[in-house]
């Protein structure tokens, strides 16, 4: 649960949303207030507060209404369609007396949010959930424990009632890949069917052949692919032969996480580009001393020529991480290409990993997705100058700081963190798909990408240039000297045909003096204009213009932007 619509309609009513508001924000919520009287913080809105229902009701995670609890069901009544999509409800009184979940209380988590907001005003939590009441978990509550989705939802009242009612339930398992549970095959199920009431059945596949309530969890797993090959194999056969391999172990190509080898092989690269996986190269030394207790004797023939006991199993099972299983073990397809399948830990399921762009240096700049994500995370690595931008946001998490030169080893750790469950998130400077893309080849886990104001947008906003007409272009990459040369030969060009240029400049050893040298050596006109921004967004922010020619010669800030020809 993330974004949080907090609603009330009286004057009263507004002072406690403000609180619930600030407080949720606090906490990590992403939460905005819609006050009809005046408030502090929000927004206010005029005419019917069903029209603000009909807004939010789609597009947030949950609503805290500060009204009366008639007036709240009739206004959401024209709204409810499923407790799979609904939002979850809460209703608190002007004199914050009680929260009340309303609605989606155990799939949309208004149970949870209702005692959290009563916690904020030191309310009392109204629960009627019966198993809530009666303090006994719900089926739902078990799908989300055990990282599950609900496959046949028409059951969950009946088997709910078994539950309220003190009947006999069993938890039983027919998945090779789960902990928790009782372990049965499919002949075993129907005799164990025998000593239950109802049944919560753990399962890749719909059971069959069942007569008492059941609900069937089918479990949301990901997995990772090892592959090793003979030499010249095509991209066709390492497609069919991860598909031959998929469809063996009942996954979908939507649950591979990634595709893990020690060689970075065309074939491999162009299959996973082709289907759409992430293809992880793993260095030999980290496997060498790699155990696990499922993986198979070693192979003679792949310890003599590769100087391992094996390929496809131990990458499948290193990149997936500590707790992983084989779901399918080494398997040969036509002698050229070996296959291994491992499921990723459920927990580190749930984890996550953010690469989160905290813009130029002012924390004004730095957006709520970018928040959101850092509060979110357990860990949070950076170097040093993204971890200061943010640094109001650190409170009680671990913090690693990194340098170019330890990068790779501090992001190998990390993701050994989400691989354990923790959910983390590395900040970079501006936006992390312009100024860090070689950074972002460096992490060998999967990542989603929070995106970050780049310095690049600001300048060009403090010159008036319109980005779709500018060449935009960036020098921080660690590639030789002479490719990032035919670069400024390119922006020579665009200066010719009076093209505005945007340029990060390379701190180390390309900095606006010797660029602009260098564009003039390339034939650029003396004469063309170059503002120099250091330090945009912050209380030291400068600006220098003047000509390739006269340009001073300084030592510039590491935090500069180039706009030339402007």
């Amino acid at each position: 649960m993330k974004k949080i619509a907090v609603v009330s309609v009286s004057s009263p009513g507004a002072a406690v949303g403000d609180k619930i508001t600030q407080k949720l924000n606090e906490l990590g919520f992403f939460a905005h207030h819609y006050h009809k009287y005046e408030s502090g913080i929000g927004v206010s809105y005029k005419g019917s507060v069903s029209q603000v229902f009909k807004q939010v009701y789609k597009v947030v995670d949950g609503i805290v209404a500060i009204m009366a609890l008639g007036g709240l069901v009739r206004v959401i009544t024209p709204l409810l369609r499923s407790k799979l999509s609904d939002p979850a409800v809460v209703c608190v009184d002007d004199a914050a007396r009680f929260c009340i979940s309303v609605c989606s209380g155990h799939l949309g988590g208004a149970n949870e949010l209702a005692s959290i907001v009563a916690k904020i005003l030191g309310a009392t939590p109204v629960i009627t959930t019966a198993t809530d009441s009666l303090g006994k978990a719900s089926v739902e509550e078990m799908a989300e424990k055990f990282g599950c989705e609900i496959k046949n939802l028409g059951s969950l009242l009946e088997v709910n009632a078994a539950i309220v009612n003190g009947k006999k339930l069993g938890v039983v398992v027919l998945t090779p890949v789960f902990a928790q549970g009782e372990r049965v095959n499919e002949e075993q199920l129907l005799e164990k069917e025998k000593r239950y009431d109802a049944l919560v059945v753990i399962s890749d596949k719909e059971p069959k052949g069942l007569t008492k309530p059941y609900v069937w969890l089918k479990p949301k797993r990901k997995v990772v692919i090892g592959i090793g090959s003979v030499k010249g194999v095509s991209s066709d056969e390492v497609v069919k032969a991860i598909t031959q391999a998929l469809e063996k172990a009942g996954i979908s190509l939507s649950d591979v996480q990634a595709v893990a080898s020690i060689k970075e092989e065309n074939a491999f690269v162009e299959a996973c580009k082709r289907l759409g996986l992430r293809f992880v190269k793993l260095e030999k030394d980290s496997l060498k001393a790699f155990n696990h207790p499922e993986l198979s004797p070693p192979s003679e023939q792949v310890l003599k020529h590769v100087g391992l006991s094996g390929v496809a199993e131990p990458c499948a099972l290193y990149v997936a991480g500590e707790g992983s299983t084989l779901i399918l073990k080494k398997t040969k397809f036509w002698r050229r290409i070996t296959l291994a399948i491992a499921s990723v830990p459920i927990s580190a399921q749930s984890a996550k990993l953010f690469v989160v762009g905290v813009g130029p240096g002012s924390q004004e700049y730095l957006t709520d997705c970018a928040k959101r994500a850092i509060l979110d995370a357990k860990v949070v690595a950076g170097y040093a100058h993204p971890l200061r931008i943010v640094r109001h946001l650190l409170s009680g998490k671990v913090v690693l700081t990194f340098t170019i030169k330890d990068s790779k080893q501090k992001i190998e750790q990390i993701c050994q963190r989400v691989k354990q469950g923790e959910s983390c998130a590395i900040v970079l400077t501006g936006d992390a798909c312009f100024s860090e893309k070689e950074l972002l080849q460096k992490i060998p886990c999967d990542f989603e990408i929070i995106p970050g104001i780049s310095s690049i947008q600001v300048a060009a906003a403090r010159c008036g240039v319109s980005l779709d007409k500018a060449h935009v272009l960036t020098l921080h990459e660690s590639g030789e000297r002479e490719l990032l040369e035919q670069k400024l030969r390119e922006v020579v060009d665009s200066i010719k045909r009076s093209k505005p240029v945007l340029l990060l400049p390379r701190p180390y050893d390309l900095m606006p003096n010797e660029i602009a040298s260098l564009l003039i050596s390339f034939g650029a006109p003396k004469h063309t204009t170059v503002r120099v921004y250091e330090n945009l967004t912050l209380e030291n922010e400068t600006q220098t213009q003047a000509t390739l020619a006269s340009l001073p010669r300084k030592t510039y800030s590491d935090l500069t932007v180039m706009v030339i020809n402007v």
